[in-house]
């Protein structure tokens, strides 16, 4: 009902997954980790052989070329009876997707068992240690998709390494990210204060999700303002930005309120049958 690239059908597959290693041990997730990490990076490879082997595999279409009929869709009641005939083709091309976001879940559980999260301040040589190596990675990845970008390459080789690289984009750039916003928090004291302004959106992540998509398909999609046709990429980026400080504000108001934002109610009450009514937590005390 919002748009075909939805990303919380993919979540809750994984979500699923992930219950199998619920109450496993840091160390056997560990494994897990490195053995998925592996096989993720040599994925492209074998892909590689296959399509020596397999001349017929060849004509099978490109998904990078695939366009969604949804997104030119006049109406908005059109536009949900083409993301039926859209979702063929993206649940062929998923498995890709909810392999890598389970990755990413996992090493979350992971870094939660190692109770990375607590007491930061004394894990800091810790944290030190990961944004050094994401941050590595992480230019790594992001220089080999921009030189692909403007130059690609020839060879197969190089193209299968470029593209193993670019695979693993996501999970370097998020763990950069995050390890980055736990550099500021514990080398920059003065700015604990301001980056506390994002947990609000954390904590409203399914409201503000569901409205930034909605505001965005509104935006740029066919059935509203079209967009989409006119930008170039500066004024998209502009739009993104303007829409996040939106619900920065939004959140940040709504919790003066209320301890849950609307959705995450509906979602307690519809997962527990009751909503839990405690005190607020400090959150600037919880971090610390």
């Amino acid at each position: 009902f919002v748009w075909i690239g939805d990303i919380l059908a993919y979540y809750a597959v994984a979500g699923f997954l992930l219950l199998f290693f619920y109450k496993r041990t840091a160390k056997t997730i560990l494994y897990w980790l490195i053995t998925l990490f592996v096989i993720q990076l040599l994925t492209p490879f074998f892909t590689m052989l296959f399509n020596t082997m397999n001349t017929a595999s060849s004509a099978k279409p490109d998904f990078a070329d695939f366009e969604l009929t949804s997104h030119n869709s006049l109406t908005y009641l059109a536009s949900i009876s083409d993301r039926w005939t859209d979702m063929v083709t993206m649940a062929s091309s998923s498995f890709s997707t909810v392999y890598s976001m389970f990755f990413m879940f996992l090493l979350g559980v992971y870094f939660v068992k190692m109770k990375f999260f607590k007491n930061m301040e004394a894990k800091k040589a810790i944290w030190n240690r990961i944004w050094i190596i994401f941050a590595i990675a992480f230019l790594i990845t992001q220089g080999s998709t921009i030189i692909t970008a403007v130059n690609p390459f020839e060879n197969t080789l190089w193209m299968n390494i470029a593209s193993a690289l670019e695979q693993n984009g996501g999970l370097t750039g998020s763990m950069f990210y995050m390890s980055t916003l736990a550099m500021l928090f514990l080398h920059v004291p003065q700015l604990r204060g301001a980056l506390m302004v994002f947990t609000k959106v954390g904590r409203m992540s399914l409201t503000c999700y569901l409205l930034h998509s909605i505001i965005g398909t509104m935006l740029f999609l066919k059935y509203g303002a079209g967009l989409a046709d006119h930008l170039q990429p500066a004024g998209t980026f502009m739009i993104g930005l303007g829409v996040y400080v939106f619900l920065v504000l939004f959140s940040t108001l709504w919790l003066k309120r209320f301890k849950y934002g609307p959705m995450e109610f509906i979602w307690r009450q519809l997962t527990y049958g009751k909503v839990d009514d405690q005190p607020k937590t400090n959150t600037f005390h919880a971090a610390k």
